[in-house]
């Protein structure tokens, strides 16, 4: 899945879909995304005004929840995993002290590396494997109908 694909997949396709699972490549880049949109809302904010960088911000909340549920369900975990990664950046933001940065950084950097793992092969409790391949012919380029 490349970046477009999985843009199309997270804003158009599956905007507010909360069941299902999704996989890395399309996790990782929203995450880019989702990264360009809080760099450009900084940007603005000090150019502009505060109150256009808090909606640039609050434009793909919906799917980055959506797509960071999804990306837990492929791990066989429920997506309320996710306000742990809310709270304890909610909680830095408000208290810029270096124990609530210690805690964000302590918070992100598992997360980090558990959003890398591979999801759990075959179907589990909250779908089909995103990666498994469709079986039958529709599943070779050159069958023919």
């Amino acid at each position: 899945m490349d970046f477009h694909t999985a843009l199309k997949v997270a804003l158009i396709e599956k905007y507010r879909t909360f069941s299902g699972r999704a996989r890395r490549a399309e996790y990782w880049w929203f995450m880019v995304f989702a990264s360009m949109c809080y760099i450009t809302a900084v940007l603005l904010s000090a150019l502009i005004h505060p109150a256009v960088g808090v909606l640039v911000v609050l434009a793909p909340l919906t799917p980055l929840m959506a797509v960071t549920t999804r990306r837990l369900h492929d791990l066989d975990c429920r997506g309320w995993w996710q306000i742990l990664v809310y709270g304890v950046t909610g909680a830095a933001v408000f208290f810029t002290r270096p124990v609530a940065l210690l805690a964000q950084f302590a918070c992100l950097v598992p997360l980090f590396i558990v959003f890398s793992i591979r999801g759990s092969k075959g179907a589990n409790r909250f779908g089909e494997d995103p990666l498994a391949q469709p079986a039958g012919p529709a599943a070779t380029p050159d069958a023919e109908s």
